[in-house]
């Protein structure tokens, strides 16, 4: 935009002093950023990564990890709504600090946490998925993974001893 301030005065030696203006004109708008708990940003949609923070130790089926702390960032300009933040898998992965819904202001941010439960041996995934007002990043996405780990179990030789030919039964508890 352009314009100009006249300033009338009655001194006797200066006239009417004009100042041109020039300045550029926004819209506020809101801009999430997601964050690790080290301070670096998960690019959204992105794949899990030790380097993000999104790999969770390796856990024994029926154990929960200790969660996983994560920050949603507002670097925008104006609120950010934040609707929802859900899991594909919430059985394994849940959101165990979960606030929204909730309007962070600009440059504040908010905690959420994750936590891995898993319920099956092998490789385990989920989509965390944020939903908020953010005009090219909505929904913001990334993926979580861990590892389902048997229970180690313990063996029972009954009888323990024998005769050569004795029938031993084995049985095992976890």
């Amino acid at each position: 935009r352009n314009g100009v301030l006249t300033i009338n005065n009655n001194d006797s030696n200066e006239g009417t002093c004009t100042v041109n203006l020039t300045g550029i004109g926004f819209t506020p708008a809101p801009e999430i950023d997601l964050e690790r708990n080290t301070g670096g940003s998960i690019p959204n949609g992105s794949a899990a990564n030790a380097g993000y923070n999104t790999i969770f130790a390796t856990t024994t089926v029926g154990n929960t990890t200790a969660p996983k702390t994560y920050h949603i960032a507002n670097e925008g300009t104006a609120n950010l709504s934040l609707t929802s933040i859900t899991s594909s898998n919430p059985a394994e992965f849940s959101i165990s600090l979960n606030p929204a819904p909730i309007t962070i202001n600009p440059n504040t941010e908010i905690d959420f946490e994750i936590i891995f439960s898993p319920t099956g041996i092998g490789l385990r995934t989920a989509t965390i998925t944020i939903v908020s007002n953010d005009a090219d990043e909505n929904p913001y996405t990334f993926n979580v993974q861990g590892n389902g780990d048997c229970a180690s179990g313990t063996l029972t030789f009954l009888p323990d001893n024998g005769p050569v030919g004795t029938i031993v039964n084995v049985t095992s508890s976890t």
